[in-house]
């Protein structure tokens, strides 16, 4: 019997001793696990029944806090921007759920400014009771960095909407990334529907490339071309070949440009070069006629013919003067510098007939001499008559009266 008590009181101590150590393995843990969770980088927070219970030392630096008890017993909800509400309510109530995965939330600091958190929500026990372990990253400057490339997306979008010129992206295999708004109009598009269509079938509903296609004959340089498609217009197109940071290539970018007005304004300035050169030609060539027909005129063999000779300088200078041919050079002028006869006589009404003539004239960069056989006149009337017009158009002395008109 007394041999069995012994056993029954070492039992007991060495119950003692197991229990002893058990505790003090139960507080290295203990100081183990405080020591991972107060020096983890990771927002560590503890909620229940919507309010903070415990927050580690960095979620209080996070929430720019003096101490914990800034945050605890406040309720987590309050913290949190409106439009990310509804998703922590939702993962709340869904805490079991299998599919519980990571969000993003604004978290509105003491101080009022933010951060960005990237958060996962795990069931949890907390002095026996049930919690929410919240266990979140900062993601403030990678959401920043991704807001500032998403502006800067967005302006050279809207940089490239700006432009009147059609602007459009294609790939190596002819198929349309990107078009502007101009390019949509174009097309009558509202959409990205064209996005992956092949660029011939979108502009000329063909099932082979064009011709011409940059793409297909010249892979690796920038190409212009000019082109119509099935209506009047006339279309500049540049290809310019885009490449990735390895030298292969990636796509092409093509601005084309309307330039059907400026074909036909070219066409029309061609026009009347050639009708003031027409106009210089005839005038010329009657003044060679008039001065031989003087020389004649003075052989005293033909007085007889005198009466005649008149006649026919009479007829010379009626062609000379003929308004058809000015009012066919005044009809070009007008299409190539519309208005610029109104804008003249409504500024200086004082301007005789040919006083809008020779600004006319001045306009089309016709230099002096040219201007003398418009007007069939000597080199000196013409630079007298330019002192006049600068008198009657008010303009000082220093100013150069072609460089006023070619602005005007």
């Amino acid at each position: 019997m007394e041999r069995f008590d012994l056993l029954i009181n070492n039992f007991k101590e060495l119950s003692d001793e197991l229990n002893v150590v058990r505790n003090q393995l139960k507080k290295e843990n203990k100081d183990v696990f405080n020591a991972i969770v107060e020096n983890s980088t990771n927002f560590i927070a503890i909620i229940q029944e919507d309010k903070y219970v415990f927050v580690n030392t960095y979620a209080i630096e996070l929430m720019h806090c003096k101490s914990s008890t800034e945050l605890i017993n406040s309720k987590f909800i309050n913290h949190i921007f409106p439009e990310y509400q509804k998703d922590v309510k939702e993962r709340i109530k869904n805490i079991h759920s299998k599919s519980n995965n990571s969000i993003q939330l604004k978290i509105n600091r003491l101080d009022n400014t933010y951060f960005y958190c990237e958060c996962n929500f795990v069931p949890f026990l907390y002095n026996k009771k049930p919690a929410v372990l919240i266990i979140g990253s900062d993601i403030t400057s990678d959401i920043e960095q991704k807001t500032i490339i998403e502006n800067e997306r967005k302006l050279r979008t809207n940089i490239l909407n700006a432009f009147e010129e059609v602007i459009a992206f294609y790939n190596p295999a002819h198929e349309v990334v990107w078009l502007n708004d101009s390019a949509k109009r174009q097309l009558n598009i509202k959409d990205d529907s064209y996005i992956g269509k092949l660029c011939y079938k979108l502009w000329f509903s063909s099932n082979k490339p064009c011709a011409t296609c940059p793409v297909v004959h010249n892979k690796y340089e920038t190409t212009e071309r000019i082109i119509s498609f099935n209506d009047p217009r006339i279309w500049k197109i540049r290809h310019i070949p885009l490449f990735t940071s390895e030298n292969e290539l990636d796509g092409y970018i093509e601005f084309r440009m309307d330039i059907t007005e400026d074909v036909n304004k070219e066409k029309k300035q061609k026009q009347v070069a050639a009708d003031a050169l027409y106009i210089n030609q005839k005038n010329s060539i009657l003044t060679d006629i008039e001065d031989v027909l003087n020389k004649i005129f003075l052989d005293n063999k033909i007085a007889q013919y005198k009466a005649n000779f008149k006649k026919l300088y009479e007829i010379i200078n009626n062609y000379k003067l003929l308004d058809k041919d000015w009012k066919m050079f005044i009809a070009n002028f007008e299409q190539v510098h519309p208005g610029f006869f109104k804008r003249l006589t409504n500024t200086y009404p004082l301007l005789s007939s040919n006083d809008i003539k020779h600004c006319a004239c001045i306009k089309m960069n016709l230099d002096t001499k040219e201007i003398a056989r418009f007007f069939n006149v000597k080199v000196t009337s013409v630079q007298a008559s330019r002192v006049r017009l600068k008198k009657k158009m008010n303009l000082s002395p220093s100013t150069d009266l072609r460089i006023f008109i070619l602005n005007y």
